[in-house]
């Protein structure tokens, strides 16, 4: 029997490699080869996210790296504006207002995008300075992503010394991003998309701006205190016993991606994305927005749950529907994974059939 391939947002399929990795003995957290192994996983980060700047990993899921990230940079009464265009988006106005931040929300219906002249006049209007600026570069929800180096550009002609917090849960690891050329401060994901690893790690890049933050900031959490983690990382330990297996799989993971490239991974990723964008045109099915969020393609299709269902059952792809309101009318294919080109199924192809299969009969 054919085996199913999971082409969802996430998680994804993780390479045999990262996956025997993972399936080794778990080492001592305060072992010698544990403690060596960390400051390599640290330092293939940097490369990830293409900065000299710190990366910290904590055990926990992307939001749980968002949370930590707003809660330890801004105190309470900091104002900061939120540009959502998705559910993902929507999510970090919440987090930050049970930490006492004021927050303004500025948002376009999902699909949508923005660019820097509408954000530029948003900060430009507000009353007072924002102390922070946060963002998703690709949303999940909808497939569209921001042009984030036009933006934060934007963002520092307007507010020079605040923070900018990136949600890159969808882009590390898929498409260009540059922390330290794009000047940003934060910038969060996990590490079951680009990175294609099993999920349960966040990790995040921290720029001298944002150490400096957290360094005076009062903790107002215990385990997800980020100047607590910074502080043991310096010492090349974790505060709390992490996930060893997981460590062990991310840094498979990265050597995996340093070997390809940046690049060619990112390249990868546009070409299977523009593939696939192309087949469900050829029959009069468009995205639901600018396709340029390259990890996922959120076609508008009716009968999604039906189409799904044949997918997997005829195809053996696993896909996924739209999210909350777009349950019905949206699908969603995800172009991440460690096993795209793994020799043992023309993978991208077998895709493109299944969706000329489906889209035809719908014709």
């Amino acid at each position: 029997m054919r085996r199913e391939r999971l082409l969802t947002p996430g998680p994804v399929e993780v390479h045999p490699d990262v996956l025997a990795a993972s399936a080794q003995q778990p080492l001592h957290h305060r072992s010698p080869e544990f403690i060596a192994l960390s400051h390599e996983v640290w330092r293939r980060l940097q490369y990830a996210f293409d900065t000299t700047s710190m990366v910290v990993v904590q055990a926990g899921s992307g939001m749980t790296g968002l949370e930590s990230a707003i809660a330890s940079v801004h105190a309470p009464g900091e104002r900061i504006v939120v540009f959502s265009h998705g559910r993902f988006g929507d999510r970090l106005p919440t987090i930050a207002r049970r930490y006492g931040l004021h927050v303004t929300t500025v948002e376009v219906p999902w699909g949508e995008s923005y660019d820097a002249a509408w954000v530029e006049q948003h900060l430009t209007n507000l009353l007072q300075p924002a102390d922070g600026v946060w963002l998703v570069h690709a949303e999940t929800s909808s497939g569209v992503a921001i042009d984030l180096p036009t933006i934060t550009a934007a963002i520092r002609r307007v507010c020079p010394q605040a923070i900018i917090g990136v949600d890159t849960v969808t882009s590390l690891g898929v498409q260009e991003l540059r922390f330290d050329r794009w000047d940003l401060d934060v910038a969060v994901a996990g590490i079951q998309k680009g990175l294609a690893c099993p999920p349960g790690l966040a990790v995040t890049a921290l720029s001298a701006r944002a150490l400096e933050r957290i360094a005076s900031q009062e903790a107002r959490t215990y385990t997800l205190h980020l100047a607590t983690v910074i502080q043991h990382q310096r010492e090349g330990l974790f505060a709390w016993t992490p996930p060893v297996t997981l460590m062990v799989a991310l840094d498979a993971a990265l050597r995996r991606l340093q070997d390809v490239g940046l690049e060619a991974t990112w390249a990868a990723h546009q070409q299977r994305h523009r593939a696939i964008v192309d087949t469900a045109a050829a029959h009069g099915v468009p995205t639901l927005g600018m396709p340029t969020a390259m990890g996922i393609v959120a076609l508008r299709v009716d009968r999604s749950v039906e189409i799904r269902r044949t997918m997997l059952e005829v195809f053996h792809l696993r896909v996924a529907g739209g999210q909350d309101h777009l349950a019905d009318t949206v699908m969603r294919i995800g172009t991440m994974g460690g096993t795209w080109s793994d020799g043992t199924d023309d993978l991208l192809k077998r895709v493109q059939a299944a969706l000329h299969h489906c889209l035809e009969s719908r014709d």
